[in-house]
């Protein structure tokens, strides 16, 4: 690493390949060539690309017969529900703080709504 240079911008820099801005690099614009060069090259490139196309072709295979029947989604609502409603109970179950400060606001509001409301009486004239 160059000095007074911060060791997080020079390895963006390094492995961005010419896509931040090169003014005052120093003749690095080679080095990042190459760097990325010779991944694309390397067998992980290979496997790393492979793995993108298995996936791409997995969610197509999912997604298709969904959007061919009319449906909107590739799950079904109760499935979306189940996920969402699992996410949210995990959530307050490891915020217990957050729990209290719900049900706090929540009998506070009931309290002052109904001492503001105390005295009114049912009929119209009142």
């Amino acid at each position: 690493c160059p000095p007074l240079t911060n060791p997080a911008e020079f390895i963006v820099e390094v492995v961005s390949d010419g896509f931040c801005d090169q003014e005052g690099d120093g003749g690095r614009g080679v080095q990042r060539g190459a760097l990325t060069a010779a991944f694309d090259t390397s067998p992980a490139a290979k496997t790393l690309h492979a793995e993108i196309r298995k996936h791409v072709l997995l969610e197509t295979a999912t997604i298709k017969p969904a959007v061919e029947r009319g449906e909107i989604f590739a799950t079904t609502f109760y499935e979306q529900f189940r996920v969402l409603f699992r996410r949210a109970w995990n959530n307050s179950r490891r915020s217990p703080v957050a729990n209290h400060a719900a049900m706090g606001r929540s009998l506070t509001m009931g309290l002052l709504v109904g001492v503001l409301f105390r005295s009114v009486g049912l009929g119209e004239a009142s």
